[in-house]
């Protein structure tokens, strides 16, 4: 139970990472007229630090098999985004590259940040 806890919190924050950093992006994409392109870069780079934190916060936590459970954490933030896109949405990516590349930084920074922490 208590790692499902840890989990979800690492989670959560990751989660609030993600909002405060799109957030701040969407203004500066909207003052600086961006192209595509460049948007779908910063959400990569938002997903890797998102994930990173993620996977840091759990390495931290854990003191044996850090790189798995940051990987855990990449995984089950991908999922769980994926679920409230397709809710949102009522559909999946657009594209399954861009589904691959969410779904590999994703996994690739929590992995990361596990063993970072």
């Amino acid at each position: 139970m208590k790692n499902v806890i840890v989990l979800g919190k690492s989670l959560l924050i990751s989660y609030g990472i993600t909002a405060v950093l799109l957030t701040i992006g969407a203004f500066v994409m909207l003052k600086a007229q961006v192209k595509q392109s460049q948007m779908m870069t910063l959400i990569y780079v938002v997903y890797a630090v998102a994930n990173f934190a993620s996977g840091f916060i759990l390495g931290k936590a854990k003191k044996e098999k850090k790189f798995l459970w940051g990987l855990a954490a990449g995984i089950m933030y991908f999922i769980v985004l994926s679920f409230i896109s397709f809710v949102v949405n009522q559909g999946f990516y657009q594209n399954p590259i861009q589904a691959a590349l969410a779904l590999g930084a994703s996994a690739v920074f929590g992995m990361i940040g596990g063993m970072a922490g």
